[in-house]
């Protein structure tokens, strides 16, 4: 049996960011087996680089609004937070508002599996844009 994604409505923004991520993803998904300490951070965007590939007009403010989006999203879903993959290019860590699985501070994790998740091809069906 097919799992059932639960859909959600979120901003323009917010669905441009899903997208974009979720394409970023499929180009740069790891295989399980092959973490090591330090690798995932040739694979962080910066907030910048994630507004311009998403093609977003939000300012950085707004921008992380469109990522907690894609936060809650995958959370109601029950998979890896995308937006774990979006960082402070100075601190090389999320925001303060960073909303992940645990939303204790376990980032790395998030980051890995989101890199190693499989995520289904029809998932931008259940990402209503509102506008």
């Amino acid at each position: 049996m097919a799992r059932r994604y639960h859909p959600r409505n979120v901003s323009t923004d917010g669905y441009l960011c899903v997208k974009f991520l979720l394409e970023y993803q499929r180009k740069h998904r790891l295989p399980k087996d092959r973490y090591q300490p330090g690798l995932i951070e040739d694979f962080l965007l910066s907030y910048t680089k994630c507004k311009q590939g998403a093609g977003a007009a939000a300012s950085h403010r707004k921008l992380g609004e469109a990522l907690g989006e894609v936060a809650h999203f995958c959370l109601d879903n029950e998979i890896p937070p995308l937006n774990a993959l979006v960082i402070n290019a100075g601190k090389k860590r999320p925001g303060g508002r960073y909303l992940g699985t645990d939303r204790g501070g376990q980032w790395e994790r998030d980051v890995y599996a989101a890199l190693t998740f499989d995520y289904p091809p029809k998932l931008l069906a259940y990402v209503i844009e509102r506008g």
